[in-house]
């Protein structure tokens, strides 16, 4: 896909345009939705919030203005798209020499990860829209540090609020960009962008029941997160 810099969930719903005859399942938790396949493949997508109706019409007719479409959208996309591509199995922390970068920076505040870093020694710069969170940092900031960044980690839920194409904007031809969390898509289209060097996503077990169950009753990632292969294309 040759990448431009308008609606990148746009461009990869024309890869991965719906098709009802695909869909088993849709189903719509507080904190996920899941697209689930005729071959069982699930595909999940973070709400952040946002409340998401399971109706198929915003599949067969999305309105990209909407929210609560464009997550449905990455759900089905990630049904679609994340099955396909040779993958590796692993942890973006153990997977990257984050140690050779000079300035890490990450949007989206994954905790767990921070720590990874912190107790390694390893100073990276975190914003959030919820700047709340420790250590979060303003984000009127944001582009002051991502212009100085040489590697950067962005939550994939930036590709359905729209933010992604301006953070893509701030950083510098040098800086590697690594997608992560489930929500990310993982296909070669993504690996198009500029500055993108790796994917990391999760792929579940065909129609598992398990992860189904706990989206369904508002469970967030770490309900499901023994359920779910964390893996990642480069």
């Amino acid at each position: 896909m040759k990448f431009e810099s308008t609606d990148i969930l746009q461009q990869l719903w024309q890869e991965y345009p719906f098709s009802e005859h695909l869909l088993q399942r849709l189903v719509c938790g507080d904190k996920y939705v899941a697209v689930v396949l005729t071959n069982g493949n699930i595909g999940v997508c973070a709400t952040l919030g946002t409340e998401v109706v399971p109706d198929k019409s915003m599949l067969s007719a999305p309105n990209f203005g909407s929210i609560s479409h464009r997550i449905l959208v990455c759900a089905w996309i990630n049904a679609c798209a994340n099955y396909t591509l040779p993958a590796s199995s692993g942890d973006i922390f153990d997977a990257i020499a984050f140690a050779r970068f000079s300035r890490i920076a990450m949007v989206g505040y994954f905790g767990s990860l921070v720590k990874k870093f912190t107790d390694v020694g390893l100073a990276v710069d975190v914003f959030d829209l919820d700047e709340s969170e420790k250590p979060v940092l303003p984000l009127a900031k944001q582009q002051e540090y991502l212009a100085a960044a040489d590697a950067l980690i962005v939550t994939s839920t930036t590709i359905f609020n729209g933010t992604l194409e301006a953070l893509l904007a701030m950083v510098r031809p040098v800086c590697a960009v690594y997608m992560l969390g489930p929500s990310t898509p993982l296909c070669s289209a993504m690996l198009d962008i500029p500055n993108v060097k790796a994917l990391f996503g999760s792929r579940f077990k065909p129609s598992d029941e398990r992860v189904l169950t706990q989206i369904a009753i508002g469970g967030g990632t770490r309900s499901f997160l023994g359920f779910m292969d964390k893996v990642y294309v480069e």
